[in-house]
């Protein structure tokens, strides 16, 4: 069958596909791999620095290689300011969470318009919050954290016998990222809301924890300490853990 020639609209460059191809092909695989990072012009940094800031890409990239928690505001109505800074100096959240992972600026994450899931936006500057990659395999490949793959694993969580502490085994094995949302129900009850995010960015599971709860909880963080733990065996979705 002889050869077809290339016709004048599908020459090698005059696709969109031939750029997203050469652009992300190889370079997506070197990524993943983390063998190298591709070299970006001034110009695409640019472009970047205006849709995502250097701390939010920090969050992203999640240097430490572990669960993270991420504090962020939406609601700066001012006639809870105080209210708000009261419940942030109770935590010690920049202390506890650490300064590069505080979001709290009315210029980038003022959301909140009432709606329930009105904190998803913040998805759209850090879309890679839910990214963490962090079971190796004995082949040697990555994997999500939920390890909802892992046949072994949840076979292991389906065994045990209370019913709730198995509820909760299942759940986490979804979660990704952990947001202390502070919105403004939150900010009014005093209650900060705990957002368990699976690797699609949705609320998996939720509880509610006081500012003064912050601080042992980074501690139960450190320590690998389980969800089923931390509420004390509680499978109700929105319940209060109590340090």
């Amino acid at each position: 069958m002889p050869e077809e020639d290339l016709k004048e609209g599908a020459q090698y460059g005059a696709l969109p596909f031939d750029y997203y191809v050469t652009s992300y092909y190889d370079r997506a695989r070197l990524v993943l791999a983390q063998i190298s990072s591709p070299d970006f012009t001034n110009e695409q940094i640019k472009i970047l620095s205006i849709h995502q800031s250097i701390q939010e890409r920090n969050i992203c990239a999640n240097e430490e290689g572990s669960m993270q928690t991420v504090w962020l505001r939406t609601c700066y109505d001012k006639d809870l300011s105080e209210k708000y800074e009261d419940m942030k100096a109770k935590g010690e959240i920049e202390a506890e969470i650490g300064p590069n992972r505080y979001l709290d600026d009315s210029n980038r994450y003022a959301f909140d318009d009432g709606t329930p899931d009105h904190w998803r936006q913040v998805l759209g500057r850090l879309p890679g919050i839910t990214d963490f990659m962090g079971i190796d395999n004995e082949r040697g490949v990555l994997k999500y954290r939920s390890c909802q793959n892992d046949d072994e694993i949840r076979a292991q969580c389906e065994e045990l016998e209370d019913e709730e502490y198995r509820a909760l085994a299942l759940k986490e094995l979804e979660f990704q990222v952990v947001v202390y949302l502070l919105d403004r129900e939150a900010i009014e009850t005093g209650l900060i809301k705990m957002l368990w995010l699976d690797e699609h960015g949705n609320s998996a599971w939720e509880n509610r924890v006081e500012p003064s709860t912050v601080e042992p909880l980074a501690v139960a963080f450190l320590g690998a300490t389980q969800l089923s733990e931390m509420s004390g065996g509680s499978s109700g979705r929105g319940s209060l853990i109590r340090q």
